[in-house]
């Protein structure tokens, strides 16, 4: 497909238009994180509901978002983001007035995931398309850092408008940004497409992915309570019991995600063979930058919101805080995002991106190993202060690695392929959190819990007689609720020993996947020089 396309450059008021639109998808789930407890009451409901709902989004934003990269081809990246940030509003306003759990999810979950695979491809196009040189690296900068700040403000924002108004104010203040984004949209630059090259769809390959993405993320996201590989307990469906051989219907599931990927990638090399219109070319991962940066960009999400899962987790558990007070001492991790976001793009032309993309993976590697470092004496003296420096490191090497793994992948891909190299780096990025926040959650729960037990078992607080570390640690398990409510408040120094020991080694698999990252960036990322 042949484009012209009206390059404004410097012209900023595009930017602002696609940061305003950029902002309300990230803090949508991240204000509503902290809202679950209102949902459920208001909406008479349970809290496995309400996450259950959150999960949909996830879920139909993924298994779209190939499919929306490939609109962006069809009828032009400004009318894909307009028309997704029309949905957009529809769904938010449902999801705001919403008198029943059924009407939140059809609003939140399905009308606004699709909305959010229809625009974030258009919005990173947009961005490639209309700034070059020095001005592409700053927006793109830019764009990474506020995506990155509003999931870090997202808890103070939701837990304030939670605790002083309602949690329907955050999806209509949602629908009042969506609009003036819209109202504004008009300083983006038009789409001149050549109709006779317009590209079809290719609903064959798209079955394929949205069927391969939603098995995998839906595996990833019930794995901890399904198992990862052995069966914790039976899946049904309609009263029916399902069991293949003892194995974990998480793990079937990714298994036949996996199939359905790799049947996709057969399918768009025969489709590419005969000359016929595919949902993505397969070939752009043969790019010798675009594939690294990508992968490393992965890695590194998920380590992002694998800290940005937990910690908020390990706050308001151990050390009491409620949402506002976590946001709060989230902050100095958004103030060093917002201010590398500042020198990165003139250094990024003054040093190699691969140098840069080093730097910031190490600063976080070193911001990892400080926020391990309170865990590692007296439990008792940790607050949210013990976490200023490591969250600074993180808040830096973060805003660095993202902005240079944004500018490398996306700079270097050809350019009739840049609305595909979009939704693939908007889909690994939903693939990053998923795999983070699944892994993460198992290791920092199931940890907790044996912990738990094991001090217990130590302290001789409860009548366990006869009882095993193992039967103790399914007991809490399964009484979750109770246990939170009627046995955390006398062992309360237990369950801080237990979280703080849990998160030392949530920070070690944390540094193993950034480490990964690292490694893939040093030796396989090529150094190459940035465009101007």
């Amino acid at each position: 497909m042949k484009e012209n396309i009206n390059k404004a450059k410097s012209n900023w008021n595009i930017l602002l238009v696609i940061l305003m639109a950029v902002f309300v998808m990230v803090i949508d789930t991240t204000a509503m994180n902290v809202s679950i407890e209102n949902v459920v009451k208001d909406l008479n409901t349970n809290v496995s509901t309400v996450k259950g709902v959150m999960s949909l989004y996830t879920l139909v934003m993924a298994s779209c978002m190939l499919l929306g990269a490939k609109l962006s081809d069809i009828i032009g990246k400004k009318k894909a983001f307009i028309y997704g940030l029309l949905i957009y509003c529809v769904g938010t306003l449902t999801a705001a007035l919403s008198a029943n759990i059924m009407m939140l999810a059809i609003g939140w979950s399905v009308i606004e995931g699709i909305a959010a695979a229809i625009m974030m491809p258009a919005v990173l196009s947009i961005l490639i398309s209309n700034y070059e040189g020095r001005d592409r690296a700053k927006a793109m900068s830019i764009y990474a850092t506020v995506a990155a700040v509003a999931l870090a403000v997202g808890p103070i924002i939701g837990g304030a408008v939670t605790t002083y108004l309602s949690w329907r104010v955050i999806f209509g203040g949602e629908v009042m940004v969506a609009i003036i984004a819209l109202v504004f949209s008009g300083v983006i630059p038009k789409d001149f497409i050549v109709k006779e090259n317009r590209p079809k769809i290719d609903f064959v390959g798209f079955w394929f992915s949205a069927l391969g993405l939603f098995l995998i993320v839906l595996g990833l996201l019930t794995a901890q309570d399904y198992g990862w590989f052995y069966a914790k307990q039976p899946f049904e469906i309609g009263g029916v019991t399902l069991s293949l051989f003892g194995l974990s219907a998480s793990f079937i599931m990714i298994l036949f995600g996996i199939a359905f990927l790799f049947m996709l990638l057969m399918w768009l090399r025969k489709r590419v063979k005969n000359n016929k219109a595919v949902l993505f070319h397969p070939q752009i991962f043969s790019n010798r930058i675009f594939s690294p940066a990508i992968f490393v960009y992965l890695f590194g999400q998920m380590t992002f919101s694998g800290i940005m899962f937990c910690m908020p987790v390990f706050m308001q558990n151990a050390l009491g805080y409620n949402a506002f007070n976590t946001g709060i001492s989230l902050m100095p991790l958004s103030i060093a995002l917002l201010i590398s976001s500042l020198f990165v793009t003139r250094l990024i032309y003054r040093f190699s991106p691969k140098i840069m993309l080093v730097a910031g993976l190490i600063s976080l590697l070193t911001g990892i190993t400080l926020m391990r470092m309170p865990f590692w004496g007296n439990f008792t003296d940790i607050s949210g202060s013990s976490f200023i420096s490591a969250f600074l490191f993180i808040g830096f090497g973060v805003g660095i690695a993202f902005s240079v793994a944004y500018n490398l992948a996306l700079s270097n891909v050809n350019i009739e392929w840049k609305n595909e190299g979009s939704g693939l780096l908007t889909t690994f990025q939903n693939l990053g959190a998923s795999a983070s926040v699944a892994v993460l959650g198992t290791v920092l729960f199931s940890s907790v819990f044996g912990y738990i037990a094991q001090g217990i078992l130590d302290s001789s607080i409860l009548n366990t007689t006869d009882m095993t570390k193992n039967e103790i640690r399914e007991l809490l398990i399964q009484n979750v609720e109770t246990f939170k409510e009627v046995v955390e408040p006398k062992i309360a120094s237990i369950v801080t020993n237990a979280m703080s020991m849990s998160m030392d080694l949530v920070g070690i698999v944390l540094t193993v996947i950034v480490s990964i990252g690292l490694l893939l960036a040093v030796f396989v990322l090529p150094n190459v020089k940035l465009k101007e």
